[in-house]
């Protein structure tokens, strides 16, 4: 009998549904504040890291700080002509209808967070990451906390390099130290 390979989000080995996987997340959250312990715990990861973080920063109040590099955007704006460019395997089932991306993330305000993107990224349109970053920042301004947000756009393709990791270190540094 010809055994099939399971098709993942993260390859073979990896399960799905994502809500598995955010799971296996929150509970690697919990091991990491556990050894970290500090009264404020950060977050900051890569590789589909910026899709979890956001849904994790979102949803978890003992995350105080965030970083989310190269995966803010808009799926309303980007879903339907530009997912060809990243693994449709990563999106939560029926979340439009409640709740874009950056509306998942902003739910952590008052908490700092810094977006990291790329104005040369072609796995998500410009307009789509921009309006992202837009709508995060009128919820920011809105509940009096604009001074905890901030993106920061770098003129290269998708990629995380020492100037960004330079500026993600620093804002870290800025809100953990407080």
């Amino acid at each position: 009998m010809e055994r099939k390979q399971k098709l993942t989000a993260n390859g073979p080995e990896a399960d799905y549904p994502p809500r598995l996987n955010m799971r296996k997340l929150q509970d690697g959250t919990d091991h990491v504040l556990f050894f970290i312990r500090m009264e404020i715990p950060g977050i900051r990861k890569r590789v589909i890291g910026g899709f979890r973080s956001a849904h994790l920063f979102g949803l978890d109040p003992r995350i105080s700080v965030c970083i989310d590099a190269d995966w803010m955007t808009s799926y309303v704006k980007q879903i339907d002509n530009h997912l060809r460019h990243h693994t449709w395997m990563i999106y939560v089932p029926h979340q439009l209808e409640f709740l874009d991306l950056p509306d998942v993330i902003s739910l952590s305000v008052p908490r700092p967070l810094m977006i990291i993107n790329c104005n040369k990224d072609q796995l998500y349109t410009l307009e789509a990451m921009h309006s992202a970053a837009d709508k995060i920042d009128s919820i920011y301004k809105k509940l009096g906390a604009s001074d905890r947000y901030k993106t920061s756009w770098y003129d290269v393709p998708h990629s995380l390099n020492i100037e960004m990791q330079n500026d993600a270190i620093s804002w870290l540094e800025k809100w953990l130290k407080k």
